[in-house]
């Protein structure tokens, strides 16, 4: 699995990475806004083209969450998301193309985000509006999977735009671990491992201390009786005027 490097890559550690690939090594590359740190190679074997900008949904401004962070609720024709139908998130993520013409890679687009946003090219920081002299509109595929054959062995690569969809603080979002761990099995060629993990339960036990349970008990065995006796009696009573 490859993360975005924080520093430039040695050229001796590029060419064993692409060693890696070209020998048929499945691979797991998570990608960020970031420079490439020399990895610029690998995503042109490939058949990578990484546009600049950030994903803006607006979809996500208006549930009250950043927007950007980028909701994912379409996923492509692909094992890792069969039955797929559950909702994740990826912050700060980039638009993914694939060109894989003239090579013997095959492509599937995985995950589509931004139906109504863009990829933002420009600051952060300023309101942000989409600009259709240098934005790309939506929807934007942030996700792909790669395919080919190597020596008689199927060679299988991920390749997203961002790491942060399963970072410590955003892997409990929505559905995110399943999709990681559906990618995950299916580069390990693990296909009947690839399902929507089960979801552990609500703690729905009710802890009273002592005197919570006093008073209830109080209510149950003293109050609630001598309310019955005390409306039974007025009826009594009230009959008995008539």
């Amino acid at each position: 699995m490859i993360t975005s490097p924080r520093t430039e890559l040695l050229k001796g550690e590029v060419d064993k990475v692409r060693k890696w690939v070209a020998d048929g090594g499945n691979l797991l590359w998570l990608i960020d806004q970031d420079p490439l740190r020399g990895l610029q190679p690998l995503a042109d074997d490939l058949g990578l083209q990484l546009t600049p900008g950030i994903v803006v949904d607006p979809t996500a401004a208006q549930l009250r969450i950043p927007a950007t962070i980028a909701l994912a609720t379409s996923y492509g024709v692909h094992p890792i998301t069969e039955g797929f139908t559950y909702n994740t998130a990826f912050p700060f993520v980039r638009q993914i193309v694939t060109k894989p013409e003239g090579s013997n890679w095959h492509a599937t687009q995985l995950v589509e985000v931004a139906q109504r946003g863009w990829v933002e090219t420009g600051s952060l920081d300023k309101d942000l509006r989409y600009d259709k002299d240098r934005d790309v509109h939506g929807p934007v595929v942030v996700a792909a999977a790669l395919e080919r054959k190597v020596k008689d062995k199927s060679q299988r690569v991920v390749v997203v735009g961002g790491s942060q969809f399963l970072s410590n603080q955003s892997i409990g979002l929505l559905s995110n671990l399943d999709l990681g761990v559906n990618m995950l099995n299916w580069l390990a060629a693990d296909e009947n491992l690839i399902t929507v993990q089960p979801r552990s339960r609500v703690d729905s036990e009710l802890t009273l201390g002592r005197a919570p349970l006093a008073m209830i008990g109080f209510g149950f065995l003293i109050v609630l009786p001598l309310a019955f006796l005390l409306t039974g009696g007025m009826i009594w009573w009230r009959r008995r005027q008539t």
